[in-house]
């Protein structure tokens, strides 16, 4: 069992994921979900894959209970925000 040791606290945009109540996210790291959609939205791809089973466990108390398809949703969108921010600057 891998465990997530980073700070995804510092994400902002993971106060904006609701929490999963279905426990269909139980244990799994929804920072590195988000960095994953983030990731895939900055590249602007139009196949999105959440790799749920390559998820780490998440043991951060801030975000252990977020859902990670919200996480993985809110970090795609935010991706494509700064694709098209660095297009125009």
């Amino acid at each position: 069992m891998v465990i997530c040791n980073k700070q995804h606290r510092l994400i902002e945009s993971l106060a904006l994921v609701p929490t999963d109540s279905s426990g269909m996210s139980q244990n799994k790291c929804p920072g590195c979900a988000y960095e994953s959609g983030y990731r895939s939205g900055l590249q602007m791809d139009v196949s999105l894959n959440l790799p749920f089973q390559n998820l780490p466990n998440c043991q951060h108390a801030t975000t252990q209970s977020k859902d990670i398809f919200a996480a993985f949703a809110q970090g795609y969108f935010d991706g494509v925000n700064d694709f098209h921010q660095q297009k125009t600057a």
